[in-house]
């Protein structure tokens, strides 16, 4: 029983995880950069419709960034009514490898892993390799991987293939995925999912909907299966957020682990404000673009009300806007002001952030005075540094 009730949030999370932080690594002008992040949440849960538990865990994470590359480790314990607890752990890594400014390749893994109090464990290693076709706002992919599964002393063998897109507009996003996967000889299935996301200052909003099909057990007592949960986060602080989630999750096949339904309420304390993305920004390549007016001076000043004021002075300039990594990578028009400077008022915690600007719709550029970095897609951003006290 502990085996099984230390898998029920891991399930579904883990395995859009993986499919987020594949997608998503390593975004785009990232600078190395590492953020960390602490849940306390209690769960109550039903699995194999049969068996009610009431679960309190505590969980961590640790996110770090390259130009090119980006690992995720997290790490969680669970203790269950009745003295039962489970350890989890995983470690995701992906490595983006440009082709042109819209085509790039990636190969990532996964490996991931439990041990409870009975002395049972598990074990899961994947490796993927995909190709993405890239533009600012949407995106595609195609690849497949190859891995194996451990329960105890029983292994097999893991074959997977996906194909998906993905979608964002403005604090909106999408994705999509079709995954036939296969374990060992005997069982194979179709996963078939829909993830959302969508942000504001304060609140976020995500699901899942899922159903998996296939020829060979893909559900306990049937030939098909439909799943679906929800999460809200309420930022209650920069740093602290309360989270409520909720909903079902699908029988995992690769451990024979039965589906179920829960429902969490939690408290995340992170370093930084980060929200999980379903898709690449995948910023196209601007070194091959002429240049426009140019950028002479770049400025962050303290604004009230929490805020910084950017101002950037380009003058002839008919458009300015400005781009970085708390922005989402989404451009922010700036407003015209006296004597050829542009300004917009944004609200940004102290932290090292990457930034890039443009003029007139041309070409992204590391505004001047930043120390300069160049991203995967060849472009370039600069290292913004926003002092301050961490809250």
């Amino acid at each position: 029983m502990t085996r099984r009730l230390g898998r029920v949030r891991a399930h579904t999370r883990w395995a859009w995880l993986l499919a987020a932080a594949a997608l998503t690594a390593p975004s785009p002008a990232a600078a190395q950069r590492a953020g960390a992040s602490v849940d306390l949440s209690g769960v109550r849960l039903r699995y194999a419709d049969s068996v009610d538990a009431t679960a309190a865990s505590l969980g961590s994470g640790l996110n770090l960034v390259w130009p090119r590359f980006r690992a995720d480790l997290a790490g969680s314990f669970s203790r269950f009514d009745g003295g039962d607890w489970a350890v989890q752990g995983s470690v995701i890594g992906a490595l983006l490898i440009p082709a042109t400014s819209w085509l790039a390749g990636e190969a990532g893994g996964w490996t991931g892993g439990s041990a409870h109090r009975d002395g049972t464990s598990t074990g899961q290693a994947l490796g993927t390799i995909r190709a993405h076709v890239l533009a600012r706002s949407a995106g595609l992919w195609l690849g497949g991987g190859l891995g194996g599964v451990r329960s105890d002393d029983t292994g097999n063998r893991v074959r997977h293939w996906e194909a998906g897109g993905w979608l964002r507009r403005g604090g909106a996003s999408v994705v999509a995925s079709v995954s036939p996967t296969r374990v060992g000889d005997d069982v194979r299935y179709t996963d078939t999912q829909l993830f959302a996301v969508w942000t504001s200052p304060r609140v976020e909003l995500s699901g899942t909907a899922g159903h998996r099909s296939g020829g060979e057990a893909p559900s306990t007592g049937g030939g098909s299966e439909t799943w679906g949960n929800a999460s809200a986060s309420l930022w209650v602080a920069p740093r602290a957020a309360v989270v409520v989630s909720g909903g079902t999750y699908p029988v995992d096949l690769t451990q024979g682990f039965p589906g179920g339904r829960y429902v969490s309420l939690g408290l995340k304390l992170a370093t930084r404000r980060q929200t999980v993305e379903p898709g690449w920004a995948g910023r196209p390549a601007r070194t091959r673009e002429p240049a426009g007016p140019a950028v002479t001076a770049f400025r962050v000043n303290a604004a009230p009300a929490g805020e910084r004021e950017i101002r950037v002075r380009s003058p002839g300039a008919a458009r300015v806007e400005l781009s970085g990594d708390f922005t989402r990578w989404e451009p922010v028009a700036l407003t015209a002001a006296a004597n050829g400077w542009w300004t917009a008022r944004l609200r940004i915690a102290p932290g090292t952030y990457q930034v890039s600007v443009r003029v007139n719709g041309v070409r992204w550029i590391a505004p001047p005075g930043l120390v300069e970095v160049t991203d995967e897609f060849g472009g370039s951003a600069g290292i913004l540094v926003i002092e301050g006290r961490p809250l």
